[in-house]
């Protein structure tokens, strides 16, 4: 700004961090688009309209124009083409505009594409309130050539304005930054967008004299303008003037009840002075105007209801959410409609929904949480066992991004520890606190927990073993537990050596003979798999040849075939793996 101390611009290569980089790609995908350079999609349930927009694209000079009948096409042709321009109608079946809006901008890779909006001569309120909230612009039909590149001229103007100002704040120059938006006001004296650009920037830098005097610029041109009412607003509260900003947000309200920036800033509003009824309240009046709520509002209000106690309500508003955008179900929304269900009796299908994203999810928290809430949801359900296994699997490292557990065991153990113990199953817990405090004596905090948990525990930790074994004492005395009937004293002992090393084939084996005894197909084909697994990688040949035999016996020729042909592949010559492939 003028006026300001001269400030030295970093040097190329200096301070590169991964916001910088990222900043730099969104750049490089502007200049992409603004040469023509890149692939475009057309999005249009009618024919016609999809020739005509493709039509006006190439005119407009770009030569890689795609297609999609539908929003579901589209995003599957933007993941096969990473179009970085979007011309989509906003009135489609199935997936529609405003669905594809929002499942774009939630994509890892794609989510900055430009996205413009085509709709009829009078656009509808919901796209006018999505822009500024991941709408570029719209434009109303008919588009011409000329019509589309002045609008998407505007829209790299602003977009590489805002890119210069992002990038000169993460340098840590945000007079420089400011400069970007006054340049840009003073070359726009007509456009609103500096003026907004620079006043958020003013915002987060703590300079609310500023950035009221920009908002208040903005309302004088036009004393509607709702965006800037909730600008002012977190001046006020930023400021400490909690009810001066409710008035304004309440105001920006009134004034453009399609404005959904209002509604996000009161409902923040209400839930930071703690009164998460009131914000309930204010997306439910949103939600009766014309249009309702989009998808990510009704998740918000679920988990309102859901943190109010009202499971039914949370879960009718997630489903709305769901069914606008189902790409949530892979997200946090994904665990809430997990906890809905099972708050309203509807533990299969919660179990179906955690399986599926606890093994899809790339994100190691919402993995964890996913797990967790799964192996309580069949302690609950009164299934130790399928517990067990996902505690077991949790503890395997090739189950994480990149071979590598984001919690050292013995916090998995103490995790379990507590979710044996709030299903009411002391034993199991306690087993597992003594796990979890003698492989790290030295967590402080891990103690802390534990010894929480062992205050809430009817045994005492003199009932735990004295010293942790090893692995085979345990899957020693597992054994001798086993040939006395005594099976489940030798599942326990088994769980207690996977504890301590959960890549022991020998004891995966193990566990699969006592499931096959109880008739628990299933979990045994899993540790069976898991025996096969870690026996491969540790060589461990013997193993793997009790492996076959066992599979024979059950009548499984063609698996074992497989596990003897990989032993003698790996370790040609060994006289019983050849004896066993010669029966077959």
């Amino acid at each position: 700004m003028p006026g300001h101390p001269p400030e030295r611009e970093p040097a190329t290569g200096e301070g590169v961090t991964a916001e910088l980089r990222a900043i730099d790609e969104r750049a490089m995908r502007l200049e992409r688009v603004d040469r023509r350079q890149c692939a475009a999609l057309v999005a249009d349930d009618m024919p016609t309209m999809r020739l005509l927009l493709a039509q006006s694209l190439r005119e407009a000079g770009f030569d890689n124009v795609v297609q999609a009948a539908d929003g579901a096409a589209a995003l599957a042709q933007l993941e096969r083409h990473g179009c970085e321009l979007i011309l989509a109608d906003w009135n489609m079946p199935g997936v529609d505009g405003l669905e594809l809006l929002g499942r774009v901008r939630a994509h890892p890779r794609h989510g900055d594409v430009i996205f413009i909006m085509v709709t009829a001569e009078n656009a509808d309120d919901r796209v006018l309130q999505a822009i500024g909230h991941g709408l570029d612009d719209y434009l109303t039909k008919p588009v011409s050539p000329e019509k589309l590149s002045r609008r998407l001229e505007l829209i790299l103007a602003r977009r590489r304005a805002a890119a210069r100002a992002a990038r000169l704040e993460a340098m840590g120059l945000p007079e420089r930054a400011m400069d970007e938006y006054l340049m840009a006001a003073r070359n726009n004296p007509q456009a609103r967008w500096p003026q907004f650009g620079l006043g958020e920037l003013l915002l987060r830098h703590g300079r609310l004299d500023e950035a009221r005097q920009c908002y208040q610029r903005l309302l004088r041109q036009s004393p509607q303008a709702a965006a800037a009412m909730v600008g002012l607003g977190r001046v006020a509260l930023q400021g400490g003037d909690a009810a001066s900003a409710q008035s304004l947000f309440q105001w920006a309200r009134e004034a453009n009840p399609a404005y959904g920036g209002a509604v996000d800033a009161l409902t923040e509003l209400h839930l930071a002075q703690g009164r998460p009824e009131q914000a309930a309240e204010v997306l439910a009046q949103a939600d009766d105007m014309p249009g309702g709520l989009g998808a990510h509002r009704l998740a918000r209000q679920a988990r309102l209801f859901h943190d109010l106690g009202q499971a039914r309500q949370a879960d009718q508003a997630l489903q709305r959410a769901l069914a606008q955008d189902p790409a949530l179900a892979d997200g946090p929304e994904g665990l809430l409609a997990a906890r809905c269900g099972l708050a309203l009796g509807r533990p299969a299908k919660a179990v179906q929904a955690l399986r599926r994203l606890a093994r899809q999810t790339d994100q190691p928290r919402l993995k964890i949480e996913a797990w967790l809430m799964l192996a309580e949801a069949h302690l609950s359900q009164g299934r130790p066992e399928q517990a067990e296994e996902v505690f077991a699997r949790m503890a395997q490292a090739d189950a994480w991004p990149a071979g590598q557990r984001p919690f050292a065991l013995h916090r998995l153990h103490a995790v379990a520890a507590a979710a044996y113990l709030r299903q009411g199953r002391p034993q199991a817990a306690a087993e597992l606190v003594a796990v979890s405090r003698l492989m790290a004596p030295d967590d402080a905090e891990n103690l802390a927990w534990l010894d929480h948990l062992t205050s809430q525990l009817d045994a005492r930790p003199a009932d735990a073993p004295a010293a942790l074994a090893s692995a085979e004492e345990y899957g020693r005395r597992g054994l001798e537990l086993a040939a006395q009937g005594l099976h489940d004293q030798a599942l326990a002992q088994y769980r207690l050596g996977l504890a301590v090393e959960p890549e022991a084939g020998r004891l995966h084996f193990n566990v699969a003979k006592l499931r096959l005894r109880a008739g628990q197909n299933e979990a045994a084909a899993e540790s069976l798999a898991l025996a096969r697994r870690h026996g491969l990688a540790q060589g461990d040949w013997e193993l793997l040849e009790r492996l076959a035999e066992l599979l024979l016996s059950l009548d499984d020729a063609l698996a074992a075939r497989k596990i003897l042909l990989d032993i003698l592949e790996l370790a040609p010559g060994r006289p019983t793996a050849q004896a066993l492939l010669d029966q077959i």
